[in-house]
């Protein structure tokens, strides 16, 4: 994480095979009614092609940056770190 808030988790997918390594959140903090608060970008709700293009180091579409804020403003509005936690079951890969 940018900010270097919090510990890095194992993300929504797990722990991913990237073009850098291995990726588990990619970090982005762009929008103000966020409060420019970080969230990450593979999140559930992105498709395979677009979790591919993040794992490739690609830049995010405007498709990726509206589903990842809106489920960090859904998590946030229920006092949730937009971050998964390590408590958290892990979501499939999408197919």
């Amino acid at each position: 994480r940018y900010a270097g808030e919090g510990v890095k988790g194992q993300g929504y997918f797990g722990m991913q095979p990237a073009a850098d390594g291995y990726s588990s959140e990619i970090s982005a903090e762009d929008n103000p009614s966020l409060r420019n608060q970080e969230y990450p970008l593979m999140v559930p709700g992105i498709s395979r092609e677009e979790l591919e293009m993040l794992l490739l180091g690609r830049q995010p579409t405007p498709s990726i940056f509206d589903k990842a804020r809106a489920h960090a403003q859904k998590r946030i509005a229920a006092g949730m770190s937009p971050f998964a936690q390590p408590s958290e079951l892990h979501y499939p890969v999408p197919k």
